[in-house]
């Protein structure tokens, strides 16, 4: 379950203690989540020995840059990819620069699973595997746009306009404009008890910064890559 359709648009930090917060959705798929985590801690509560995992947005491999996917964040990508000069103009909502964008790749994702899974008294318990240092939005456009030898250059410019102006480049280039929610999404995430259970394993969210360029290079390699979400 993604920890970020599970909080939904909760204003605050997001920890694994944090469930029924009364928050909101951006949308029907976000809400379905919350419900299968509620049904999945009531069927614990009576015996059921299953563990919740929580990833954030997850992209491609911190070593390679693969991934079956290029949506969410990838449509950042899209937007710099489209402006192909050494500047691209990116839409900045109001506060944005203090929006986070909880991104980890797919291998930490993966092998934290594996990890806590072969042990026994996770059972019961909620991991959520979120990187405890993340980019705001602005820094993860620099990040992409660094990555790709370009400079962005943010317009502010309020959501109905950015909506409409992804819309507008969906004609153009596959782009979804649903992600402009996730412009100024309140929430941040937080994981303490998943690095207390990993603390005595070397599995760390490695930094965006380490591996943006393996990212942005598979993504150029592979422009005909599916961008719709996988079922």
């Amino acid at each position: 379950m993604g920890g970020g359709q599970v909080s939904g648009r909760y204003d605050g930090v997001f920890t694994e203690r944090h469930l029924r917060e009364g928050q909101s959705f951006n949308n029907h798929y976000g809400a379905t989540k919350y419900r299968a985590e509620v049904a999945v801690r009531e069927a614990i509560k009576a015996g059921l020995p299953a563990t919740v995992y929580r990833p954030a947005i997850v992209v491609g491999d911190s070593r390679t840059g693969e991934t079956g996917k290029f949506d969410g964040p990838y449509h950042f990508f899209r937007v710099l990819d489209a402006q192909p000069g050494p500047v691209s103009v990116v839409p900045r909502l109001p506060g944005a620069a203090r929006t986070e964008l909880n991104v980890v790749p797919r291998d930490f994702v993966v092998d934290a699973i594996a990890a806590l899974s072969r042990r026994a008294d996770t059972a019961g318990e909620t991991f959520q595997l979120c990187d405890p240092a993340p980019a705001t939005v602005p820094g993860f456009v620099d990040a992409v746009a660094d990555a790709m030898n370009q400079r962005a250059i943010a317009v502010p410019a309020p959501k109905p306009v950015v909506r409409r102006g992804m819309r507008a480049l969906d004609r153009v280039v596959a782009t979804e404009p649903a992600t402009v929610d996730y412009f100024d999404h309140p929430t941040r995430y937080a994981n303490p008890a998943t690095q207390r259970a990993l603390a005595d394993t070397d599995l760390r969210c490695p930094p965006l910064a380490t591996y943006v360029d393996r990212l942005v290079d598979y993504y150029r390699r592979h422009p005909d890559e599916r961008v719709e979400a996988m079922i």
